[in-house]
C-alpha cells in the first residue's frame, strides 16, 4: 500500500526529534495485531527499541473508526473498546529510554471497504452517506473503497476535528495524513462539490475530468485541509 507522508507529518516529526540526527520509524497498521492491547503495545515499544528506531507512525484511524475513544467515530470493529491504544503508546513510548516520538496516523478519505454498511449506526456510512465522493459517471465505489469527498465542507470539518481532538487529548508528537488523496482524476464528483465549483466559477453543469480549473479545484480542496490541520 503507497504512504503519504505530508509536508505537515514531515515537519512536526523533524520538531519532535529535533535532538536527533535522524528519523528512524515502524508503520504500525491496524491490519495486524501489534497495539490492541497492552501487551501488544509493550511488544511494539520493545522492538522499536531493539531494533534502534525512535519513532511510531501508528493507525488510529482506519476505515471511518479509531482505536482510541473520539467523539467524532466510533472504534474500529477489531478495536478493544476499552483500551485507549493512543494514550497507552504514548505513555510507554515518552517514558522510555531513549524516548520514543509517537506520530498519530490517520487515513483521512477511504471509508468503508466492505460490500456491507458498518453496523456501528455512528459510522459515517451510516450517519453521512451524502459524503461519499463518487465518480463522474456516479459511481460511489473504486474497486477498493467508499469514500469522502473532500470538497464537502462537513467532510474537511470532520477531518480537521479529528485531528484538533487528538492534538488536544494527547501529548502526540505528529499527526501523519495518509490517503490524503483522491483515487482518481475522475472522482470527487460529489453534487455539493460540483455546485460549489460551478458556483466560484459561475459555471454549470459537470465539469470534464481533463477541465483545468476543476483540476485545481480539486487540489485545492486537499490542500486547505492539510493547512486547516497545521
Amino acid at each position: 500500500m503507497k504512504r503519504l507522508i505530508t509536508i505537515l507529518a514531515l515537519i512536526a516529526a523533524a520538531a519532535s526529534c529535533a535532538s536527533a540526527d535522524e528519523i528512524r520509524a515502524y508503520w504500525a497498521d491496524a491490519f495486524h495485531n501489534g497495539f490492541f492491547t497492552a501487551s501488544q503495545a509493550d511488544a511494539l515499544i520493545a522492538t522499536v527499541k531493539a531494533s534502534n528506531m525512535n519513532t511510531i507512525f501508528v493507525q488510529m484511524r482506519r476505515r471511518g473508526g479509531t482505536y482510541y475513544p473520539s467523539a467524532y467515530e466510533p472504534f474500529e470493529p477489531n478495536a478493544n473498546t476499552s483500551f485507549d491504544a493512543l494514550s497507552y503508546l504514548i505513555n510507554k513510548a515518552h517514558n522510555s529510554s531513549p524516548r520514543i516520538a509517537v506520530h498519530a496516523w490517520l487515513v483521512a478519505y477511504p471509508l468503508w471497504s466492505a460490500s456491507s454498511n458498518p453496523s456501528s449506526p455512528n459510522h459515517l456510512m451510516n450517519t453521512h452517506p451524502e459524503w461519499l465522493t463518487q465518480d463522474i459517471s456516479g459511481d460511489k465505489y473504486d474497486g477498493n473503497n467508499y469514500s469522502l469527498d473532500p470538497g464537502v465542507p462537513g467532510v474537511s470539518d470532520h477531518i480537521a476535528g479529528m485531528a484538533t481532538e487528538i492534538a488536544q487529548k494527547y501529548d502526540v508528537d505528529g499527526i501523519h495524513l495518509d490517503y490524503i488523496r483522491y483515487a482518481g482524476k475522475n472522482w470527487g464528483y460529489n453534487p455539493v462539490t460540483v455546485s460549489r465549483f460551478n458556483a466560484l466559477k459561475g459555471r454549470s453543469g459537470t465539469p470534464a475530468a481533463t477541465d483545468a480549473e476543476w483540476l485545481q479545484f480539486r487540489r485545492d480542496q486537499v490542500t486547505e485541509l492539510v493547512r486547516r490541520i497545521y
